[in-house]
């Protein structure tokens, strides 16, 4: 999911100049972007990480049921949730959802 940026329109033209479709079936034409806009933002409410977990998890259901091969999430779910469950089913269920992760790296003393 996506949230829109100042400069995607020209990123997009940009992408567009450079890697042109490809009918000769060299590109997959089947890759779908659902991403998140301002209509729906509004509808939803908040901003984007206050959203309820259950609507992440029944975007991954929709996705799912349509027959996504890959569900890919840009969203990092730093803080915990009431819908944490509701949430993991989802992505237990799909088996092909990508999410973020963020960690602290430590250091290796040397010896």
């Amino acid at each position: 999911m996506l949230v829109a940026r100042p400069l995607s329109s020209m990123r997009e033209g940009l992408n567009d100049m450079i890697y042109p479709d490809d009918p000769g079936g060299g590109a997959d034409s089947t890759v779908v972007i659902a991403a998140i806009d301002e209509k729906t933002l509004g509808q939803v409410g908040g901003r984007l990480y206050e959203w309820p977990r259950s609507v992440h998890a029944q975007a991954i259901d929709n996705l799912a049921t349509a027959g996504a091969r890959v569900i890919s999430f840009d969203i990092l779910f730093a803080e915990e949730s009431p819908d944490d469950a509701e949430l993991a089913r989802a992505i237990r269920k799909a088996g092909n959802v990508i999410m973020p992760v963020a960690g602290i790296v430590q250091e290796v003393a040397k010896r």
